[in-house]
């Protein structure tokens, strides 16, 4: 049997204790230590993981999991511009979790979504920033106390995990880039600017990930889905 250290073992207890699923991350990085960590179990993710491993959170699940995570060290000011969104909103910024990233200045502010939304991610809106929310279950951030090569650990901040303010994805879609447009290749409106593939759709798009599908069918009908949700036509 595999004895993992204190802090994982605190750590993953905290988190099942509040409802949310943790996965395991290679020794000193940020890549999830499983295959297809999207369609395993909690429990099942950590039967062969190394004893030294970091610690990672899935978002979605029942609680609807989401974090903002703000990238500081490509865009300054970036976690500021989301935190004085959130107050305009009416939130108590001392409510929500936050972590320090390995950057030491990047932030991840938990909270919870108030409904299913399909999909993984969204890139922030340039407007507010550098950085992603990620709130599916196909998307998952490292959580403290992991620690990374050649940059430094992952800590709390502020907050309790066991509250998670709760955001509508209608409000929070404001910060979001998130393209509205009906055509994909109408210059004159900047639609080209504005839609981007996301890591997943060009992987897909790669034909990477085809194996999780019982037919090519269904693999293509994904990709469909995940482009039209992010304003392809």
């Amino acid at each position: 049997m595999v004895e993992f250290s204190e802090g994982v073992l605190s750590a993953r207890k905290y988190f099942a204790d509040n409802g949310i699923d943790t996965l395991p991350i290679s020794v000193g990085s940020k890549i999830c230590h499983v295959k297809n960590w999207q369609y395993v179990s909690s429990d099942e993710a950590w039967l062969h993981a190394p004893s030294d491993s970091n610690i990672g959170i899935r978002c979605g699940g029942k609680k609807h999991f989401a974090v903002i995570d703000c990238d500081e060290k490509n865009q300054v000011g970036t976690f500021d511009n989301i935190i004085n969104y959130l107050i305009g909103l009416g939130f108590d910024e001392r409510m929500f979790p936050i972590t320090q990233t390995a950057s030491v200045i990047g932030r991840q502010i938990y909270c919870s979504l108030t409904e299913f939304i399909p999909g993984s991610y969204y890139s922030l809106s340039s407007q507010f920033g550098c950085g992603e929310f990620r709130f599916g279950n196909g998307a998952y951030v490292v959580a403290p106390p992991s620690k990374v090569y050649n940059a430094s650990d992952y800590k709390w901040l502020q907050g309790d995990i066991s509250y998670l303010p709760e955001i509508g994805f209608s409000t929070i879609s404001d910060i979001l880039q998130i393209s509205t447009s009906k055509t994909r290749n109408d210059d004159s409106q900047n639609n080209s600017k504005n839609l981007n593939l996301t890591r997943n759709q060009k992987s897909m798009v790669n034909g990477i990930g085809i194996d999780k599908y019982k037919t090519r069918s269904e693999y293509e009908y994904a990709l469909m889905v995940s482009l039209i949700n992010t304003g392809w036509n």
